[in-house]
């Protein structure tokens, strides 16, 4: 996966992440999060080291912001310039958070020893427990903050389907489609993130139609792996039918050809459609670039102008409705809700399609590609089943769950660890109008017009 070369990367869909392969250290471990002595009867050892959101109970989540949050900052940037993140979680080895610490977790490149980070941990731990008079674990992870860029051939693909610059540079998701209205003109534009359609920090745009980078959809890398999948699943019928021949001598071959043949005829199908599609979706209209807002926040917007023959709509697909949200309506008309600190929200993404996930209670402190060097503040997800994002997920609308209102955009996420970083939309909206002189709203996409 391809990346920037700054101290992050872009979360796009040039990137994995696993916590598996990530090492950890933690200062002052107590029992409650230390791993469990061997059980040469348990289902899975060693066990699992598991994160939940922070929570409203430990005196940590009301103290953070305003006084301990600085301080830690500046013990950490005094320490290392290779900082990823320093966010609060509760960490440790039970499925019930409260059985977990809370835990001031740095996410760091994998540049300094584990041993040399004790002393910064030590302090950390020492500081939060004398404020906040509670149990608290500090805790170094080695990876990088990216931002996310990574279902096919339909001519007017909707929410959560994949895009790329035409060059094949940069890929990620299409969260939805705005009505936007400036100067008397109302365009309908796919949104997604700067660094998905920009490989730079400066914005782009506003553009006339033809003035902006050519996008594709699917984007480039995307259509390619579809079609070698595809190509290595018709190999490996082949290869089967060979091995049925060889092993039964044809008995029972008839009926086995058969089904064969309808799914191998139903991948060629698939094949010559993806062959023949084009890619051609439009061009960038106008970016926000990289830069922060008054909140301290990351500002990481991109607008696409699509071709009029594949503009889509923002309806939610069937895989959505087991997060309560109803299949196959549009997203409600309604002003964008406010992200609510320790609330679920689910998402739809190219990569990782619909996932639920929670809202931890204190915003994370980013070091992201193109940001300033004291990093950003993140509103932060941790998935609820499984990861909430991953490469390829940028761009991707949040939802509140219930009522399928917006509230969010994915813009990156941590690549040591398994939560996303999201913008609240209302911010994205206003930051919108402000930045082009216009009024924003949600469309409705009559499809008997």
């Amino acid at each position: 996966m391809s990346s920037l070369q700054r101290r992050t990367n872009n979360l796009s869909d040039e990137s994995t992440s696993s916590t598996s392969s990530s090492s950890t250290a933690r200062s002052y471990t107590t029992s409650a999060s230390s791993p469990p002595s061997a059980d040469p009867g348990a289902e899975q050892w060693p066990p699992t080291l598991r994160t939940h959101v922070i929570g409203k109970r430990h005196a940590i989540t009301s103290l953070w912001e305003s006084t301990l949050k600085s301080p830690v900052m500046k013990m950490v940037r005094n320490f290392t310039a290779d900082w990823q993140a320093v966010e609060v979680f509760r960490r440790g080895y039970s499925d019930n958070a409260d059985d977990c610490e809370a835990t001031v977790l740095v996410t760091s490149l994998e540049r300094v020893a584990i041993a040399e980070w004790e002393p910064v941990l030590r302090a950390i731990q020492a500081l939060c427990r004398e404020v906040c008079r509670e149990p608290i674990e500090a805790e170094v992870l080695y990876g990088t903050v990216e931002r996310y860029t990574s279902d096919f051939w339909q001519t007017r693909p909707g929410m959560g389907c994949s895009i790329g610059l035409q060059d094949g540079s940069r890929s990620g998701t299409v969260g939805g489609f705005l009505e936007l209205k400036r100067d008397g003109d109302i365009r309908l534009v796919a949104v997604t993130c700067h660094h998905v359609v920009s490989s730079g920090v400066p914005a782009l745009g506003p553009y006339d139609e033809e003035g902006g980078t050519a996008v594709s959809q699917p984007a480039q890398s995307d259509h390619k792996r579809e079609l070698a999948i595809l190509e290595e699943n018709i190999n490996d019928i082949n290869t089967q039918k060979a091995a049925k021949i060889e092993l039964t001598g044809g008995f029972g071959l008839e009926r086995y050809l058969a089904q064969t043949a309808k799914i191998v005829d139903m991948w060629k199908t698939k094949v010559a459609k993806g062959t023949s599609f084009s890619l051609r979706y439009g061009r960038v209209f106008a970016t926000s670039g990289l830069r922060v807002n008054s909140r301290g926040a990351s500002v990481d917007w991109g607008l696409v102008l699509p071709d009029s023959s594949r503009v889509g709509k923002n309806e939610i697909p069937a895989e959505a409705s087991r997060f309560e949200v109803t299949a196959g309506d549009q997203v409600p008309l309604i002003d964008p809700m406010d992200l609510q600190l320790g609330g679920r929200v689910t998402k739809g993404g190219k990569t990782t399609g619909w996932r639920t996930g929670v809202i931890n209670d204190l915003r994370s402190q980013c070091h992201l590609n193109g940001g300033p060097d004291e990093g950003t503040s993140e509103y932060c997800v941790k998935g609820v089943d499984a990861k909430f994002s991953e490469a390829g997920d940028s761009g991707a609308w949040v939802l509140e769950p219930l009522l399928g209102v917006v509230t969010g955009m994915v813009i990156g996420g941590n690549k040591g660890g398994d939560w996303t970083y999201i913008s609240p939309m209302k911010e994205i909206v206003a930051d919108i109008e402000r930045t082009l002189s216009g009024r924003v709203r949600l469309p409705f996409i009559d499809e008997k017009k």
